[in-house]
């Protein structure tokens, strides 16, 4: 684990990653992700999921980055489908 402001990220997560995620979660910018194969770069075109805010998780040992609906939600999905 790597830790970084508070925030525990994979050992092998690209600092730049890191520092992107950060940044972002910091300073309350509205993201939209791109998942995909780090190896090839083939996008996996995902379309639901994939906008939001960094937060962070609650978890007591170690809080990891999440992906959240809004600026003002606090963990997880907080809309109904």
């Amino acid at each position: 684990m790597r830790i970084v402001n508070g925030t525990a990220y994979q050992e092998d997560t690209p600092m730049e990653v890191i520092e992107v995620l950060e940044r972002c979660r910091l300073h309350r910018i509205r993201v939209r992700l791109a998942y995909g194969d780090t190896v090839t770069g083939a996008d996996w075109h995902e379309t639901n999921d994939v906008t939001g805010y960094i937060g962070r998780s609650a978890g007591p040992d170690s809080k990891i980055p999440i992906l959240l609906y809004n600026d003002r939600s606090l963990g997880g999905r907080s809309r109904s489908r």
